[in-house]
């Protein structure tokens, strides 16, 4: 009977843990957004994936000639402004947003806005602070991050500010991407080309997804995605472009 009692208990009990562990993984994108907020207000945050140097898959992408001299370009999660402000040196035209203020912040201090380089505090599941459209939109690590229930709203708010023919480039890590099949061994992406079809398909048309190694500052590189969008001009539902 004690042993019986033991058992029940003891599964009752692995129950709660595994509901808290599920619990403690759902995070609202407002929790998201005051977690980065704290943390790049921190002079000590300094990320494995923070760049410092010139990433080679867009060094590969400029050099393909996707990327044309002096184009347009939106920072989409720009965070410190490194790249941004690598691509501004390269003379683009780089407008570039975080919706963490200190990260704006960070980014206006180590890369001063000058011509050629803007920042905004914004949101990209949000409506944003300006009317302008690009040719280039680079995402690093955003859309990622993001909760899955805001990744319409992610749709709905980049795809009018890319232009006709223009080329949205996503970059997202393999280790996130199995979470969309639940499976460890899914390396192949799968699951994440056809989540990002579905999304997309009003907008965009995949053009390329392949597999990359995306650099890291003290460890090794870690696999990633590299998808490139062709944006296809036609409307999406309930946003007047």
């Amino acid at each position: 009977m004690i042993n019986i009692f033991l058992k029940n208990y003891r599964k009752k009990k692995k129950k709660k843990v595994r509901k808290k562990r599920k619990e403690k993984r759902i995070m609202t994108l407002e929790d998201k957004r005051d977690g980065w907020t704290k943390k790049w207000g921190s002079d000590d945050f300094d990320p494995d994936w923070e760049l410092k140097s010139f990433p080679e898959s867009i060094r590969e992408l400029i050099e393909d000639g996707l990327l044309p001299d002096g184009t347009t370009v939106v920072d989409i999660g720009c965070g410190s402004g490194y790249l941004a402000a690598k691509l501004a040196e390269k003379a683009y035209q780089v407008t570039a947003f975080d919706f963490a203020e200190t990260a704006i912040e960070k980014a206006r201090k180590n890369y001063p806005e000058g011509p050629g380089l803007k920042y905004y505090v914004a949101d990209a599941t949000a409506p944003l602070p300006f009317i302008d459209t690009f040719r280039i939109g680079i995402d690093r690590g955003t859309l990622h991050t993001l909760p899955m229930n805001n990744h319409p709203d992610y749709v709905k708010n980049i795809s009018p500010i890319i232009e006709s023919d223009g080329l949205l480039i996503i970059i997202y890590a393999e280790q996130i991407a199995r979470k969309l099949s639940g499976s460890p061994k899914d390396n192949h992406g799968d699951s994440l080309k056809d989540h990002i079809f579905k999304l997309f398909e009003q907008t965009f048309n995949i053009i390329d997804f392949e597999n990359i190694m995306i650099q890291s500052q003290n460890k090794d590189d870690v696999p990633g995605f590299l998808i490139i969008l062709r944006r296809n001009g036609e409307k999406i539902s309930g946003v007047n472009l």
